[in-house]
This record gives C-alpha cells, sequence and structure tokens, in this order.
C-alpha cells in the first residue's frame, strides 16, 4: 500500500502529460488541415462559401494593397470553404476587420 501512495503522483503527473499532448496533437491535424481560397471578387459577399474557389499555391503572397478579401484560409468542405469552422472568421469577413486567416487586396495572378 505505500509503495501505491510513492507511485499515484507519477500516474497522475503521466495522465495529465497525455492528455495535454493529445489536446495539442488535435489541434495542430485540425490547423494543418485548412485550405486556402481565392475570393471571388465580381461576388459581392465574401461570407458566401460559393463564392471562393480553391487558391494556387502561394496565393496570399500575390495579394496587393488591402481592399477587398483576397485569400481565406478555411477548411475544405466539398469544394468550399467551411467558413463557419473557424472562430470568428465570418464575423471577421462581413465587418472586414482583420483575421489571421484573412489576407486583404487584390489578386495579382503573378
Amino acid at each position: 500500500m505505500i509503495k501505491l501512495r510513492k507511485q499515484l503522483p507519477l500516474v497522475a503527473m503521466l495522465l495529465a502529460l497525455t492528455v495535454f499532448v493529445g489536446k495539442a496533437a488535435v489541434q495542430a491535424f485540425s490547423t494543418a488541415s485548412n485550405t486556402m481560397w481565392l475570393y471571388d471578387i465580381e461576388s459581392d459577399d465574401p461570407t458566401n462559401p460559393a463564392n471562393y474557389d480553391e487558391a494556387p499555391a502561394g496565393a496570399e503572397n500575390n495579394c496587393q494593397g488591402s481592399g477587398e478579401v483576397c485569400v481565406v484560409e478555411a477548411p475544405d468542405n466539398g469544394g468550399q470553404p467551411n467558413l463557419e469552422a473557424v472562430t470568428d472568421l465570418l464575423e471577421a469577413l462581413e465587418s472586414r476587420s482583420p483575421h489571421a486567416n484573412i489576407t486583404y487586396g487584390f489578386f495579382s495572378g503573378n
């Protein structure tokens, strides 16, 4: 019984570490599965997923200026971005406010 008491804190610490590492792995996986989406500037609603096409690699580097939504990073939902899956993304698109997953500007295509 005394031996078990000495090992109990170690078991608790290992369990906590396992939970922490598991959460970090899930977060890393969900972040890594995001896709870059190019906004169609001829449309008038950046909150509509149908107004996006999958962006070519490095598209966010070809956004010039700061006007319209250029590229959005969000998970793929059947060929369209899942804008609701990213925290505060829809609100940022509606208000045209800064967000880590939005690149503003005009796509130069270079």
